[in-house]
């Protein structure tokens, strides 16, 4: 049975790719709709050519769209995924720079300490309008995966709010080690995901009430 499957900051050419690569090796998603959008015409376009050579070349039944409109891409998907990184390179690079000016040289600064708190300062209020078009034009159920830092505060935050607390949601990234059994229940992460993580270590933590967290480290 086709179905949509809607990817957010597709222009990330090297994380939609991946993923789609990924999507069309299942059966399950041989033939649905995948519908890219992302705010850079130019990489949108780019992205967009390279997954329909992919599925040309594999003849498979699988249709891809590309749209600039978020809201258009998200209408009718059954699960949509966010690779955004909001602010663009040149956000990131004040994260480096601002905290390194009062003397806090980070690793990284995308996921934790101060880099990663204003990153995710810029990214929650964007999360929360992906949400309230999800919740609006979405598949009834439809569910929110999340492949972007800073990873925990993109979903931690967002979900518990009152107006989004039933839109289901996951946060996946490619080198985590947690996962929790309670995605076993959708089909996109019993078929897909997990069968990635045999070969990759794809982690995929849910978000779930307090009470209702089982997580174990593999």
């Amino acid at each position: 049975m086709s179905f949509k499957v809607t990817v957010i900051g597709a222009g990330s050419v090297g994380f939609t790719k991946t993923l789609i690569s990924d999507l069309l090796k299942v059966p399950e998603f041989a033939d649905c709709e995948f519908a890219l959008t992302d705010i850079n015409p130019h990489n949108l376009d780019m992205v967009h050519q390279i997954i329909a050579k992919i599925v040309a070349v594999n003849n498979l039944p699988a249709k891809v769209t590309a749209t600039t409109d978020r809201r258009a891409a998200i209408t009718g998907a059954r699960y949509i995924m966010s690779c955004v990184r909001v602010g663009g390179l040149e956000a990131f690079a004040s994260d480096i720079s601002v905290p390194l000016k009062y003397g806090v040289d980070q690793c990284v600064g995308d996921t934790l300490c101060a880099g990663g708190i204003l990153y995710g300062q810029r990214n929650i209020p964007v999360i929360l309008e992906f949400c309230k078009d999800i919740k609006e034009v979405a598949e009834p159920g439809a569910v929110f995966l999340n492949y972007a830092n800073p990873m925990a505060m993109n979903t931690g935050r967002p979900m518990p709010m009152a107006a989004y607390r039933p839109l289901a949601c996951a946060t996946v990234c490619s080198m985590a080690r947690i996962r929790s059994p309670e995605c076993s229940a959708w089909p996109i992460a019993s078929s897909t995901m997990s069968a990635r993580a045999s070969t990759t270590k794809l982690g995929i933590s849910i978000f779930a009430p307090r009470a209702a967290r089982s997580r174990k480290t593999n």
